[in-house]
């Protein structure tokens, strides 16, 4: 659209005692600014209400933004501005009490006739936006929903630090940044990240003091626990916060066109009677290479200190196998992605919930039913039995429910389901996106399920 020019606005154009314009003078609007108005007392009454409408301001492009998904697209008023202020913690966090300096939003705090003025400049001349109701109700509900943060920010988190564990596989990532962004955002709470591998150093850096919080260790790759958490007969040295809520699944694995064949790609089935352990050896030379044979080879559990026992099993199960250990997780699933493009055999040690199961069709390897004998709380692994399903668990410093008691009741609370995890980890490792891009996203679709974590 384009604006009609009009002569051109002065101060004789208006006549605020009388009420209005004066009828001689026929000129343009002028920029205007809004501005926040109410009660002299409410400073001494609720101090961190007036701190949050003070400098609560708006850009143009946010409000009209907003204004477009209630007006154009029909949405209501409170879920358009809850999505916005997920996607803008750093501005609004700075509107709210004890967030210290560095985080101002770059918008210009005006004062004038002792309101705040909000920097939304009516620069489209004939609309004049604050005799919108809409846009009154969407003001209001933006600064009604500041005002709820406000009161329910814990005084204890803002400027304090939590240390998390970093982990090398991608659900441990996700899983503490998730932790992160909503303590940081709703609580005031500042993250460092210790890295470790999974393993004795994370437990011991628990014990030591510095870590608070350690995310998703899988029950039978951490003997540990039985020594140092109480639920499982340990000391109590070391708080069990509870369970994720996903449901891991460990195993061998082969592509379903080894055993089943695949039409569409040419493939005939290899392996067309391979169901357990017990045919593997059959095709040992199917599954062999250049650096294995005439063994076959297994892709075993890439990160050793997870002490998932596939040599163990190899050797007692009496299977003409060498195990190999990549090393990381991206480089036994990019052989898995190479093998699977271009059809070839492939034994691999893999593990669900992971994006693997999402994007290939892989069979599970039948292994020695699972029995409580197989593992021992000592020495791990001990008979070569298949994986149990397992609850992976957060755990952490027995301190910080006292340190830190909203922290404390959202990690106990906390938890995600094997679809939802396996969605984001797709997003990192698959399309390769950051970790907080795509946790971020995730936070703004899924506000009532993480808001239900936090203390009420």
């Amino acid at each position: 659209m384009v604006r009609i020019r009009l002569p051109e606005y002065t101060d004789d154009c208006r006549d605020d005692a009388g009420g209005g314009g004066k009828a001689d003078a026929v000129r343009d609007w002028p920029d205007d600014i809004p501005c926040d108005f109410g009660s002299p007392t409410l400073e001494e009454r609720h101090p961190h209400v007036h701190h949050v409408v003070t400098p609560f301001t708006l850009a143009n492009e946010q409000q009209s933004a907003m204004v477009h998904e209630v007006d154009g697209n029909g949405r209501e008023v409170e879920e358009v501005v809850r999505e916005w202020m997920a996607a803008n913690g750093d501005l609004r966090r700075a509107w709210l009490p004890g967030q210290g300096p560095g985080r101002v939003p770059p918008l210009v705090i005006r004062m004038a006739a002792g309101c705040a003025e909000a920097k939304v400049r009516q620069r489209q001349g004939v609309q004049k936006m604050f005799d919108n109701k809409l846009m009154r109700r969407l003001w209001a509900a933006t600064a009604g929903a500041l005002l709820a943060l406000s009161t329910s920010l814990s005084p204890a988190g803002a400027g304090e630090v939590l240390r998390f564990h970093e982990g090398d596989w991608t659900g441990n990532l996700i899983q503490g940044k998730l932790a992160e962004l909503v303590l940081g955002d709703e609580l005031g709470y500042e993250v460092e990240y210790v890295f470790l591998p999974a393993g004795p150093p994370a437990w011991e850096a628990i014990l030591a003091g510095d870590i608070d919080v350690a995310f998703e260790f899988w029950p039978t790759y951490s003997p540990e626990r039985n020594h140092y958490i109480a639920e499982f007969g340990g000391d109590g040295s070391v708080e069990y916060f509870g369970d994720t809520g996903l449901v891991g699944k460990s195993g061998w694995y082969v592509p379903r066109y080894m055993i089943e064949g695949d039409e569409s790609r040419g493939i005939e089935a290899m392996t067309p009677d391979l169901v357990s352990w017990e045919q593997l050896n059959k095709y040992k030379d199917l599954f062999a290479t250049p650096e294995t044979a005439p063994r076959g080879r297994l892709l075993a559990c890439p990160i050793p200190a997870w002490q998932a026992g596939d040599a163990m099993r190899v050797e007692r199960l009496e299977l003409d196998f060498q195990p190999v250990v990549l090393g990381t997780e991206i480089a036994q699933f990019a052989e898995l992605a190479a093998a699977h493009d271009r059809g070839e055999p492939l034994l691999i040690y893999s593990w669900e919930p992971h994006w693997t199961h999402a994007r290939y069709d892989l069979v599970k390897i039948v292994l020695p039913e699972y029995t409580d004998e197989c593992f021992d709380a000592e020495r791990g692994w001990v008979e070569p039995c298949d994986w149990p399903d397992e609850l992976p668990y957060n755990f952490g410093s027995p301190t910080l429910k006292d340190r830190h008691p909203d922290v404390h009741h959202f990690i106990r609370n906390f938890k995600m389901t094997n679809e939802q995890q396996t969605a984001m980890v797709y997003e990192v490792d698959v399309n390769e996106r950051e970790v907080e891009e795509v946790v971020r996203e995730w936070l703004a679709a899924n506000e009532e399920i993480w808001r239900a974590w936090l203390p009420k």
